[in-house]
């Protein structure tokens, strides 16, 4: 390759020019809504601009919008994603934190950065049970990567009521706010702390994101803020800022009709698509998960199919495909995906097994792991070793195994099977090979 003949821009031109339909992230789905050259606004803090880290002005002002749309006592413009809130909202948290097993990893690196002690939940319905061991602060993930959605108002009041700092990742439900749902809205609910991405839902640039305040202990907000400029750029962009911003006020001034777009697809779910979907995993009207053996088809056959008619997903397993749209999806666009499914159906039924994470257990912290010497092996031999690597299924981004975890034999197995059924699998030393980076445990 010629370094003046390359082009990424070109290259990534080229992989796109196939994509008709975006039925994945960002919300805004190509579609250009504000009219303006962003390119334009990519200044930095110059006078009258406001700083992202110490907002008095504009930036304040932007902030003070988002706060007053969504509800909350306060809310903050996030340059790193949802990742940058998650990482920084655990790291003020303090004593022993109760999470989701199939939590963002995000989740298990702030842990893992605090040397916190934790435990896992399989389901919500386990958290209160679970929350009487001494806990201090539980992460709720509403919705879920799928679009499931919960009320769980009950559930974080009996939280509140043992002083127990509920944090919710709620990246999958800025939207909620402006379909008619905002009392499914974790913020309406009663969490303390609620994280949101902006490009997964609004129409807003990938990696922003919003963290909402609750909770009136201001000791615990200044601290979240502290770790916020720890874990974002000292730089943040302003074309992320003014995306956000003009994201949120794109949806609060088109409520009427993303409340059309969102009755057309629940209508539609529940009448031509409905035997195709797994509405058990998936409530959110922005979320069809194909069951595709209802087609007689497996998950990457059927995402094969749609790529050929220029449908793009957000995500294909054995089991299915998730078709992640949002307000900026044309009516035409959703009944072409629909059209394309239902003229698909081959009859019959195929099976196709679910997976299921296994069971958690990290015993080394990272200044134990450091002095370590890194051995890089077959995953198959790596039984009885601890893992250095983090691997997890991309998207959504949940860890099949975690740095510093003891590898077993089921672990080992889960990790094979996925790979072996071509799931998306990142953060393996060498995928190719089924290699990953251990160490020994200690005698």
């Amino acid at each position: 390759m010629e370094s003046n003949n390359y082009s990424f821009l070109d290259e990534v031109k080229t992989k796109l020019q196939r994509e008709k339909i975006s039925a994945h992230m960002p919300g805004h789905k190509y579609k250009t809504l504000f009219n303006e050259d962003i390119w334009q606004f990519d200044s930095t803090e110059i006078y009258g601009l406001d700083n992202l880290h110490d907002a008095k002005g504009i930036i304040k002002n932007a902030e003070q919008f988002i706060s007053n749309t969504y509800g909350s006592r306060e809310s903050k413009i996030l340059v790193g994603g949802s990742t940058a809130g998650i990482l920084s909202a655990i790291s003020a948290s303090t004593g022993k934190i109760l999470v989701p097993r199939d939590a963002h990893k995000s989740v298990f690196n702030a842990i893992k950065l605090k040397n916190l002690d934790f435990q896992t939940y399989n389901s919500i319905d386990e958290i209160l049970e679970k929350s009487s061991q001494n806990i201090d602060t539980v992460v709720i993930t509403t919705p879920s990567y799928y679009g499931k959605i919960r009320d769980i108002s009950s559930l974080i009041s009996d939280l509140k009521s043992k002083d127990i700092l509920v944090i919710a990742d709620e990246a999958h439900g800025a939207h909620l706010e402006f379909i008619g749902m905002s009392d499914l809205s974790a913020l309406h609910m009663g969490a303390d702390v609620v994280i949101q991405s902006a490009h997964k839902n609004l129409p807003s640039l990938t990696g922003t994101a919003m963290i909402h305040f609750n909770t009136s202990n201001l000791q615990y907000i200044n601290t979240v803020k502290y770790y916020l400029t720890v874990y974002q750029t000292s730089s943040p962009s302003y074309p992320m800022m003014i995306s956000t911003a003009e994201a949120v006020k794109y949806m609060d001034n088109n409520r009427e009709n993303i409340l059309d777009v969102s009755t057309y697809l629940l209508n539609l779910k529940n009448g031509a698509l409905a035997k195709y979907l797994d509405n058990d995993t998936t409530n959110d009207p922005f979320k069809l998960f194909i069951l595709a053996g209802k087609l007689g088809l497996h998950g990457h056959d059927l995402d094969n199919i749609l790529r050929e008619n220029g449908i793009f997903s957000e995500m294909a397993n054995d089991t299915g495909v998730l078709l992640y749209l949002s307000c900026c999806n044309s009516i035409e666009e959703i009944d072409f995906i629909s059209q394309t499914i239902i003229d698909n159906d081959k009859g019959g039924e195929v099976i196709n097994e679910k997976y299921a994470l296994p069971e958690l257990s990290i015993i080394y912290d990272e200044s134990t792991l450091e002095k370590r010497q890194v051995e890089c092996i077959k995953l198959s031999e790596a039984s009885g070793y601890v893992s250095l690597d983090t691997i997890t299924i991309y998207p959504p981004a949940s860890p099949v195994i975690i740095r510093g975890e003891i590898l077993t034999e089921e672990i080992i197995a889960n990790a094979l099977c996925l790979i072996d059924k071509s799931t998306d699998i990142i953060g393996m030393a060498d995928f190719e090979n089924q290699m990953i980076n251990v160490c020994k445990i200690e005698e």
